[in-house]
């Protein structure tokens, strides 16, 4: 990964939707897919990787046609699945998202959900399922 200056690690791949990414708690729990094409890397990798509040986050869209867009949180961590594996962002977002994840969306602080464990704040809803996620 040499975005922005390199050192990132793929939490997050979406390409074309040939891998189902309607999961349920173990699944994402565990990770699923392949590294080269799109997958999941596992909420406990992604929460042990990040526990010491040490992490940015970088997401990456591209659209249909073409544009991508990004956003960089200074912080980033997931909690344990004993927390629900509970999102933190923190510090100033920069790029041309618009700081989507925690400013209109409220993301920040909300717990993670999955069809078969709804923790959100929102009805039938599974937290971060269509970003491409860096830290």
């Amino acid at each position: 990964m040499d975005i922005m200056g390199g050192g990132w690690t793929v939490i997050q791949k979406r390409i074309d939707g040939s891998v189902s990414f309607d999961r349920n708690w173990k699944d994402y729990k565990n990770g699923f897919g392949e590294p080269e094409q799109e997958v999941w890397i596992g909420n406990d990798l992604i929460h042990h990787l990040t526990k010491e509040n040490n992490s940015s986050l970088y997401v990456s869209i591209t659209l249909r046609n073409g544009t991508t867009l990004y956003e960089m949180y200074d912080r980033f961590s997931v909690s344990a699945e004993t927390g629900k594996y509970q999102l933190f962002l923190a510090g100033p977002a920069t790029g041309t998202l618009g700081n989507s994840m925690t400013s209109s969306h409220y993301l920040s602080g909300m717990s993670f959900s999955t069809p078969d464990r709804d923790n959100d704040r929102w009805r039938n809803s599974m937290l971060m399922r269509s970003y491409s996620l860096f830290f």
